[in-house]
């Protein structure tokens, strides 16, 4: 219960945060401080463990995009050197 709590203080806050001038900044960092206070990994070495490697990255990039044959999105198209660049930022 105690999660759900936090999960609305959270939600409330976050709004609060992004109508202020800069934010959005602030409302990403502490969507950042709620995800660790439930355990939550927020980036790719938290999930894992480790850091991941190029070659690692290039292989889900390739699962990704069916072998380089599609795109992924709808409000931003992205293709396979932007799907990279995302996972790169992710480390």
């Amino acid at each position: 219960m105690r999660t759900r709590y936090m999960f609305f203080y959270f939600s409330a806050n976050f709004c609060v945060l992004c109508t202020n001038r800069g934010g959005v900044w602030k409302g990403i960092r502490g969507k950042g401080s709620f995800y660790h206070a439930i355990g939550m990994p927020i980036n790719i070495h938290e999930l894992i463990g480790r850091e991941i490697t190029d070659d690692e990255i290039k292989e889900m990039v390739r699962k990704y995009s069916h072998d380089y044959t599609i795109t992924q999105g709808r409000f931003k198209v992205l293709k396979p050197e932007d799907m990279e660049a995302i996972y790169k930022m992710a480390k």
